[in-house]
C-alpha cells in the first residue's frame, strides 16, 4: 500500500516546503483566513517570483497546500494484520479527519480554491482531485486492502468510503454550524464520537459484530 503522506512530501523540495508552511501557518490566523492570495503572500513574506520559481504558479502552490493537507489527514492509514489494527487506523484517521476539518486552513483553502476555480473550470477539477478525492481514493484503497488480507468482509470499497466519510462529515458540519467558542466545546468530544462512528462503521463490516477486543 503507498504511503500517501511521505509521497506528498517526496513530491516538494525543501525551499517549496517551507513555503507551504508558511501559509499554511498563515492560514491558521482569523485575521488571515479570508485574505486575498496576493495579501496572504505579501503577509509571509513569499515574492511572486518565488511562486513562479517553485511552483510554476499561484494555482500550482494552491495545489500542493491542497494535496499536504489531505496527506496529513491519511497517513494513520497504514497496512494491517488483523481487526484491531484495522479499526485502530480508521480510528487515527477519523481523528485527524475531523481536527483537520475544523481548522481555519479548511475554510480558507477551500475559499482560495473556489475563487480560482471560477476562473478556470479545469483547474476546479485539479483542486478536487488533489483534496477531497484524494482522501476518498485512498481511504477506499486502504479498506480494499484490508478485504484482500481477509481482514473484513468484501463489497464495494469506494461506497464503503463514502459512507464512512459521510458519516465524519455530519460531526464536522455540526460543528460548522456553530460559533467559534461552541465548536471549541464540541470538539472535546470529538474522540467518542469518532470512535462511535468507526465501531458502527465497522460492525457494517462484519455480520458476526466488528469490536475492538476482538483479534483476528
Amino acid at each position: 500500500m503507498i504511503d500517501i503522506s511521505a509521497q506528498a512530501e517526496s513530491r516538494l523540495s525543501l525551499h517549496q516546503k517551507l513555503i507551504v508552511r508558511r501559509l499554511t501557518e498563515a492560514l491558521s490566523c482569523p485575521e488571515l483566513s479570508h485574505a486575498e492570495f496576493s495579501h496572504l503572500l505579501e503577509s509571509c513574506g513569499i515574492t511572486e517570483h518565488e511562486v513562479r520559481h517553485q511552483f510554476r504558479s499561484r494555482r500550482d502552490l494552491l495545489l500542493a497546500l491542497c494535496r499536504q493537507r489531505a496527506a496529513l489527514m491519511l497517513a494513520p492509514l497504514r497496512p494491517c494484520r488483523n481487526r484491531v489494527e484495522f479499526r485502530q487506523a480508521l480510528l487515527d484517521f477519523g481523528y485527524c479527519f475531523c481536527e483537520a476539518s475544523l481548522q481555519l486552513q479548511r475554510v480558507a483553502i477551500y475559499r482560495l480554491g473556489i475563487a480560482e476555480s471560477t476562473q478556470d473550470r479545469e483547474f476546479g477539477s485539479e483542486f478536487f482531485e488533489s483534496g477531497p478525492a484524494m482522501v476518498s481514493r485512498a481511504l477506499s484503497d486502504f479498506i480494499e486492502a484490508a478485504q484482500t488480507a481477509g481482514i473484513v468482509e468484501s463489497c464495494d470499497s469506494r461506497i464503503l468510503a463514502s459512507h464512512l466519510l459521510a458519516l465524519l462529515r455530519g460531526g464536522r458540519q455540526l460543528a460548522d454550524m456553530l460559533d467559534r467558542e461552541e465548536a471549541c466545546g464540541a470538539v472535546t468530544d470529538t474522540a467518542g464520537e469518532v470512535a462511535r462512528i468507526v465501531d458502527l462503521f465497522c460492525m457494517g463490516l462484519h455480520a458476526e459484530g466488528f469490536h475492538g477486543n476482538s483479534a483476528a
